[in-house]
């Protein structure tokens, strides 16, 4: 492929989650304060919305897994189900093939359990001294694991080697809770964004991360693209103008962007059961590459579209109900920013397959 699109949707849904992370974990802080109250409470429904989110299309994707008999779901069904896949593959120094991208959902549930606990011990008014030393020890520890000549896998897939890109996302939330975002420079709808953030991608991919560099250039390609991302998540959060703005509010995309995590969870699995039952029309991904994903990806479609109406959508709705009382103002005013930057993201969140 031209570019590592990938990397892409990894960088940019980690720059997300740190932004939306952060801005509904300070209200609830300045809610606990507001009104005295322990944070504890707080924090635990704030990590059930979370898992109430994430484990609907995750548990019913390692149920066809299991039911499969997909060896990449059952030998370790138990990393899965704990959030440690990127653990597993980095102790084994390879992908899971059927649940490759299950990495970036363990660091994602492993970052939302362990930034709570940073935020809250650093003053607000340091927090971006806090968290341009973040940035560093993320690019640290990818040049330290570079030099010492460990297994890629610890770098790529642990929380260290992006903690960074997270970070970004924090620093954008702080700027919005200090002082607001200002809003997005563009001239010609927002596409002049988009085209740029493309090229140094391009460039960041096909250059840096491929080439022959030093330690500390090659470790530099993960802040540079979140640097770009969090560019992005700027634009989306104030919202582009012109064309590229009326391209986002687009009702089928912003549907794309809502069951795009379904799309996410289940793509590989289904891609793997159904490749031994087209390979007899010569279909696969080694041959009649357009109409494998034409096939497997209406597929997943289908199949993503159906775990949204009867199973995301009803555990939402249940958590919803059950939480509402006890949740806070603030991650009430949260969701739709939530969802916006989910819709819009989504496309992104799409091509997210693993980094290698």
């Amino acid at each position: 492929m031209w570019m590592e699109w990938g990397q892409m949707g990894v960088t940019l849904f980690f720059v997300i989650s740190g932004y939306l992370v952060t801005l509904s974990l300070w209200r609830i802080e300045d809610r606990c304060s507001r009104i005295g109250i322990g944070r504890a409470r707080e924090l635990g429904i704030f990590q059930i919305r979370r898992l109430a989110r994430l484990l609907p299309a995750f548990a019913a994707a390692l149920g066809i897994g299991v039911l499969l008999g997909i060896e990449d779901v059952v030998e370790p069904f138990w990393w899965h189900v704990t959030f440690l896949s990127n653990v597993k593959m980095a102790m084994q120094g390879w992908f899971f093939g059927s649940t490759a991208h299950f990495w970036s959902l363990a660091m994602q549930e492993q970052f939302y359990i362990v930034w709570p606990f940073v935020l809250f011990a650093v003053p607000r008014r340091w927090f971006p001294v806090s968290a341009i030393v973040l940035v560093f020890g993320g690019y640290g520890y990818r040049v330290w694991c570079m030099e010492s000549g460990v297994c890629d896998f610890w770098r790529w897939l642990m929380v260290p080697g992006s903690i960074d890109t997270f970070v970004l996302g924090g620093l954008l939330a702080w700027m919005k809770q200090a002082q607001g975002l200002p809003e997005f420079p563009s001239r010609k709808g927002g596409w002049e964004l988009l085209a740029g953030a493309t090229a140094v991608f391009w460039v960041l991919n096909r250059g840096l991360r491929e080439g022959v560099f030093d330690p500390w250039i090659t470790a530099s390609v993960e802040v540079l693209e979140g640097i770009v991302a969090l560019v992005l998540v700027w634009g989306c959060s104030k919202g582009f103008p012109g064309v590229a703005g009326a391209f986002f509010s687009w009702r089928p995309l912003r549907f794309l962007g809502r069951i795009s995590y379904g799309i996410f969870v289940y793509h590989l699995i289904l891609m793997w059961a159904l490749e031994p039952v087209v390979a007899g029309f010569g279909i696969g991904p080694g041959k009649n590459v357009g109409a494998w994903i034409l096939v497997s990806g209406a597929v997943t479609l289908v199949v993503s579209v159906i775990s949204w109406y009867v199973l995301e959508s009803p555990a939402l709705r249940y958590f919803k109900a059950r939480m509402d009382k006890a949740a806070s103002p603030g991650e009430r005013a949260s969701m739709p920013s939530l969802k916006r930057m989910f819709s819009v993201g989504g496309s992104w969140w799409l091509c997210q397959r693993g980094r290698r």
